[in-house]
């Protein structure tokens, strides 16, 4: 079976509402069933979220945190036992000149660059989670990334009808 990657992006706000977060941790668990890599950031919310379920299904499975801090954690399913975190290496290159408040933003671009499908041959899939007031436009961003690289992308906005 080929590798199913699964990146998810989210708006944070929809850990504001318990009504919003019980909504996004439902579609989080359907959309990664089928997954074997689970990608996504370290902010609270979605991000959060894809983590623990990943971890926590019948079958756990690997997942990848992508941190502003500019490193990337692997989380490896073992036999017999939920798994640990491991480094698996650095995003930025230690550039530290990077403007702070976009590191967020070269941090999505390079997670999405990454998982190229055509560089990882791998089905590689993006489920965005939108909040209808978002606070920054992060989840829009990657979005635009994936579509440029050519990744299917899922986008569920909470409210909708």
């Amino acid at each position: 079976m080929a590798d199913q990657i699964v990146i998810v992006t989210g708006s944070r706000a929809l850990a504001d509402s318990p009504e919003a977060t019980r909504w996004a941790r439902e579609i989080l668990a359907r959309e990664l069933a089928s997954a074997t890599l689970v990608v996504a950031g370290d902010a609270r919310g979605p991000d959060t979220w894809a983590h623990e379920i990943a971890q926590w299904m019948v079958a756990p499975i690997d997942c990848e945190q992508w941190r502003v801090a500019g490193h990337v954690e692997r989380w490896t399913a073992l036999p017999g036992c939920r798994g640990g975190w491991s480094f698996a290496g650095r995003w930025d290159e230690m550039d530290t000149t990077q403007d702070p408040r976009r590191r967020p933003l070269a941090r999505n671009a390079a997670m999405v660059a990454h998982h190229d499908p055509f560089r990882t041959h791998a089905t590689v899939r993006l489920v965005a989670l939108y909040h209808p007031a978002p606070r920054t436009q992060g989840t829009a961003h990657t979005v635009g990334l994936a579509r440029a690289a050519g990744i299917d992308v899922t986008e569920y906005t909470w409210g909708a009808p």
